[in-house]
């Protein structure tokens, strides 16, 4: 591409990095320092509509952040479903990120994101702006 992308996708090998991947690669493409020397983690599957989906395990993932010493953290915001309640031991990601935040991660601030807009948003403005 022009510009230049660097891809190093490591040990990324599941959808659940997606939106944290999609994030990356917008600031190369753009040239936009969205990080602003922010350590920043999250997770979420994101689709080609820039729609960011859950994940499993988001406790654990939210425990890694703060032992890589983020301070915020991105997690996908849907409504609970039949389906989405099998991933977390029957809560959403948001409900479970929040039970995890408080036992593990206090002072982590949790975001909900739910696509791509939110977390740029969050990024550039330092809230999320309702978008569609």
């Amino acid at each position: 591409t022009d510009p230049k992308v660097k891809v190093n996708v490591g040990q990324i090998s599941v959808p659940s990095g997606g939106l944290m991947f999609t994030l990356q690669l917008y600031s190369q493409l753009s040239g936009d320092n969205i990080k602003k020397g922010r350590n920043i983690s999250g997770t979420g599957t994101i689709d080609d509509q820039g729609k960011v989906g859950e994940i499993g395990g988001i406790d654990k993932k939210i425990i890694a952040a703060k032992e890589a010493g983020s301070t915020v953290f991105f997690v996908p915001y849907v409504k609970s479903t039949k389906a989405n309640l099998k991933l977390d031991g029957g809560q959403t990601n948001w409900q479970a990120a929040l039970k995890a935040q408080k036992e593990y991660a206090p002072k982590m601030k949790l975001v909900p994101i739910r696509n791509f807009q939110d977390a740029l948003n969050y990024l550039k403005y330092g809230k999320v702006i309702k978008t569609k």
